[in-house]
């Protein structure tokens, strides 16, 4: 994921464009996305067929965010209004392009690094947003892993610095207290 990514849905969830539900399913078409590329890895170290056209069900969905599915195929429909992703059952394709307005957000969370750049998040990351109910939760994590992860240029994930807690509130739009 990079800081793009996550910079346009926080953007639009902070101008009441996304709710809560939408951002939950965000982040479990990420997890889905995440588990079919480690299935395709998975066969062709082992020399199998490569190359299986991916099926992504609504289903899933309600799994991984505990969502009924009439709240998963709006979410959804909201998510692809705003130019988030589209969803087909032969794939999902998540926008890479920064969306207007979100340059403040995406300046504040990258730092001095590269927007571009790939933050390695565990699938179990992914799952756990996905089914958190609480936002400041979801946000305080978001800033997080965007701050503290990274690869190195070896490809080893490293977990390194520290973030403080007054620093997500302000760039999140989060209370002290919630961050803590």
């Amino acid at each position: 994921i990079t800081p793009i990514e996550i910079c346009n849905a926080v953007y639009l969830l902070e101008n009441k464009s996304l709710s809560k539900g939408a951002l939950q399913v965000y982040f479990a078409c990420f997890s889905l996305v995440a588990i079919r590329e480690a299935a395709n890895r998975s066969k062709k170290q082992n020399s199998k067929k490569a190359r299986v056209v991916p099926s992504y069900r609504l289903k899933e969905l309600s799994k991984a965010t505990g969502l009924p599915l009439r709240v998963i195929k709006k979410e959804l429909t909201n998510l692809q209004l705003h130019g988030l992703l589209t969803f087909s059952d032969s794939e999902i394709q998540i926008t890479k392009n920064i969306l207007p307005g979100s340059e403040e957000l995406l300046e504040s969370l990258s730092g001095k690094r590269s927007p571009k750049r790939p933050i390695p998040v565990p699938r179990s990351i992914l799952r756990f947003i996905s089914h958190s109910k609480k936002l400041s939760v979801t946000k305080t994590l978001l800033a997080y892993i965007t701050r503290g992860l990274n690869i190195s240029r070896t490809g080893e994930i490293k977990g390194q610095g520290s973030v403080k807690c007054s620093w997500i509130s302000n760039t999140m739009n989060l209370s002290l207290r919630s961050v803590k």
